[in-house]
């Protein structure tokens, strides 16, 4: 089953977090890859982020999960009891 992900449904705040993550992941793959010398703190730095990051993205899925479930529960009792499954006129990414 594939997830689909409603472009109105995206905020800005998922973009900053990933480009975040992007920036911790170069800095630490100069230090591993290139052996470059970072100071201590910046790798610390790095891996607190990376972990914050880490839990948005399980609440952030955790929150989207209990909200669909909500959406095709209520669905569900509009259709009848017949849940359909048609996206005609949504735009998915």
């Amino acid at each position: 089953m594939a997830s689909h992900v409603k472009v109105s449904a995206t905020s800005p705040v998922p973009h900053v977090v990933l480009s975040q993550f992007k920036a911790c992941i170069v800095l630490l793959g100069n230090y591993y890859v290139f052996g470059s010398n970072p100071r201590v703190i910046s790798i610390f730095g790095a891996l607190i982020a990376i972990g914050g990051i880490s839990g948005f993205t399980h609440l952030n899925q955790t929150v989207s999960q209990k909200s669909q479930s909500k959406d095709k529960s209520r669905l569900g009792k509009e259709n009848g009891g017949v849940e359909r499954n048609d996206a005609y006129g949504e735009e998915f990414v």
